[in-house]
């Protein structure tokens, strides 16, 4: 009997684990999996598929020690899914399209049933025998779905509806044959209570099992037909408050009898959301677990039965993540995986039964949005204890410079060994290490400079640009000796001014940009955005207004002729502006609404270059698009984790870094 896991994750937040690479894209880490799983089905003692964030499907063929990445790169949390075999899969997310696989994910169909416009749970019992269900939107003025059931029974190639209405919105449906099957209604809007509803006939009708007041049904398993738990918790009154009892009901006769058995009382001191979920490997073994952390302490609380759940013993314990799912291939080996507050691609697995648990996730320490590599395979990176190092492309990573640091801005080579790192500790006080031996040793620059800095930029070990954020003025500073000592360039002392971007392509040629607020100016506020080019090392600069311009940044120069930047225009689009003169003319092209966010501009040449898009979100994707006419079009590319910024290398290698997540692009 297939087990079903679907995590619980609330809608409104947006192998050796090879990822499969698409048109020349590689994720590197996180490893073996680089998203969030949202749904597991395991199959037997060591094949199970999932889904995950960004449209993901994934397969372990050793009971979760590596993955396969089958299918991602879409902005949707596929939700749920089904499968028989290693070949034969489907999925679906809360979107109008299931999808599936009959050749172990090498190629998916897409298809659209019915009227269903938001699927939230497919299930197959055999090879030719499933159900999809999900909301219906009918007519264009109807204000909620109507909830629908199809059936098939040719494996998926035809799909006939079973129930066009069935006056509840379940939120898990779990069928353990082709008749028998359960669902789990949440706060009915008329009665206010939980409902265990079944049905006997495929569907077609369902009955209330159980309805009760002050109930909270939290998950269900059904091992085989026979036998099945449903997990809740019960809210009774004491005095003048609220005893919570976690209460689990069980079934020996596939569904027509019901006992009840109190589990555990929850505690006055654990506050904030909790998950109950359960899971049984057969009528005899199974796990229930505990977790809180949303709004209370992080932790994780594992209960084990080996007697059908007359007793049940703690097995495991954790004070670092809250999860929300268990799930196991045996009595000895399973996974737990991780609620939707942690938000990150984390698998523990245990081979004991559940005694203890190692989590298989490698890279989620590393954080990539500063990075550099010398060549496609020695480069660097941080972690929480500071510099790392990896020399296989960034497969395994080694600390090689030990600094506390609350945030690394970049890392930079000016050459095979010369090198900086910008970090910053929690105080906001800047640090500079530097390496002369090509990132085998690092000492501190100690740089001297007062005020806030930002867009701290080196061009060699010697020189470097800088902004300097003060009580009431933004100083343009310069430093020829390391950091050492600091001279003014611009000072911008107007109440409503910034400085928002620099880039330098050499000692002497650099651009900032920024606004100030104009006298006269009627337009944004009277606040104006500017462009300002110097040729002499900051000793004097040109200066060009940029009207109907507000917030320009992304500044990127190839040469002293070929240059890009983004900005709004008129507070209703984004544009990419280019020159090819040096900044003396500007053409541009409308890139989006301003609701996206361009977080990169980046040119290998003066027609090929790529640019990164994000909704500025938590956990937004970030869109990747290429331009082979210099910015004038683009087109999409490739839909990837969080990538703050690309590094080009001579051998035509990209590498592309955010957070915990990198890329490699060798497909150009």
């Amino acid at each position: 009997m297939q087990k079903n896991i679907s995590l619980l994750i609330l809608s409104f937040l947006i192998g050796s684990g090879v990822i499969r690479p698409q048109k020349g894209f590689e994720v590197i880490m996180p490893s073996p999996i680089a998203n969030i799983i949202t749904d597991l089905v395991i199959l037997n003692k060591t094949t199970a598929w999932a889904t995950g964030t960004l449209g993901s499907v994934m397969r372990t063929t050793d009971a979760g020690i590596n993955w396969q990445t089958l299918k991602t790169g879409e902005d949707i949390w596929l939700s749920s899914i089904a499968a028989v075999d290693v070949e034969k899969a489907w999925a679906t997310g809360p979107d109008e399209n299931l999808i599936s696989t009959t050749d172990g994910g090498k190629t998916w169909k897409t298809e659209k049933i019915g009227k269903i416009k938001f699927f939230s749970k497919v299930q197959f019992i055999d090879s030719q025998n499933g159900f999809v269900a999900g909301s219906a939107i009918l007519s264009d003025d109807q204000a909620e779905g109507i909830y629908q059931l199809y059936v098939t029974s040719d494996g998926g190639k035809t799909w006939q509806m079973r129930n066009s209405s069935l006056g509840f919105s379940p939120l898990e449906v779990h069928f353990t044959n082709l008749n028998d099957g359960y669902a789990i209604e949440r706060y009915d809007v008329v009665t206010g209570k939980d409902k265990l509803l079944k049905t006997t006939n495929g569907g077609k009708n369902w009955e209330i099992v159980k309805e009760m007041s002050n109930i909270v049904i939290s998950n269900m398993t059904f091992p085989d037909e026979k036998n099945g738990y449903v997990i809740t918790e019960i809210l009774e009154p004491a005095g003048s408050s609220v005893v919570s009892r976690i209460v689990i009901f069980k079934t020996v006769d596939g569904g027509k009898s019901w006992n009840s058995s109190k589990f555990y009382d929850i505690s006055a001191d654990i506050k904030g959301q909790m998950i109950f979920s359960i899971n049984f490997q057969n009528s005899n073994t199974g796990w229930v677990l505990l977790s809180g952390g949303l709004d209370g302490p992080i932790y994780t609380d594992l209960y084990r039965t080996v007697d059908g759940g007359k007793t049940w013993q703690k097995s495991y314990s954790h004070k670092e993540s809250g999860f929300a799912k268990v799930a196991f291939f045996d009595d000895k080996t399973g996974l737990v995986l991780p609620a939707f507050w942690d938000l990150m691609p984390k698998i523990y697995r245990s081979t004991d039964g559940g005694n203890t648990f190692n989590q298989i996730v490698k890279g989620i320490d590393l954080h990539f949005n500063a990075f550099y590599f010398i060549d496609s395979k020695k480069g660097f990176a941080t972690n929480e204890n500071g510099l790392v190092k990896t020399t296989d492309g960034g497969k395994s990573w080694i600390l090689v410079s030990a600094m506390k640091a609350s945030y690394f801005e970049k890392i930079k080579f000016f050459n095979d060994k010369e090198g900086v790192a910008i970090c910053y500790d929690d105080a906001g006080s800047t640090f500079v290490l530097s390496t002369t031996d090509g990132g085998e040793k690092w000492k501190n620059l100690k740089v001297q400079f007062h005020g806030f800095p930002q867009k701290m930029t080196f061009l060699n070990l010697q020189t470097c640009y800088a902004f300097s954020l003060e009580v009431d003025k933004r100083i343009l500073k310069k430093s020829d000796d390391g950091g050492k000592t600091w001279k003014e360039l611009l000072v911008d002392s107007a109440p409503e001014g910034q400085f928002n971007d620099l880039f330098f392509i050499d000692e002497n040629t650099g651009w900032m940009m920024g606004d100030v607020i104009l006298p006269g100016a009627k337009k944004n506020g009277g606040l104006v955005s500017y462009i300002k080019k110097t040729t002499d090392g900051g000793a004097s600069w040109s200066e060009t207004y940029l009207n109907d311009q507000t917030f320009p940044s992304n500044i990127k120069f190839l040469d002293q002729k070929h240059g890009w930047y983004t900005s709004s225009v008129n507070d209703t689009s984004y544009a990419l502006w280019r020159t090819t003169d040096g900044g003396e003319k500007w053409e541009s092209s409308i890139l989006s609404n301003t609701q996206d966010i361009t977080e990169g501009i980046h040119f290998i040449d003066p027609n090929n270059g790529w640019m990164l898009k994000a909704y500025g979100a938590p956990l937004s994707p970030s869109f990747v698009y290429r331009s082979k006419d210099g910015g004038k079009t683009w087109e999409f590319e490739k839909l990837v984790n969080k990538v703050e910024s690309l590094q080009f290398l001579e051998d035509k290698t990209i590498f592309g870094g955010g957070y915990n997540n990198l890329i490699k692009i060798t497909d150009r």
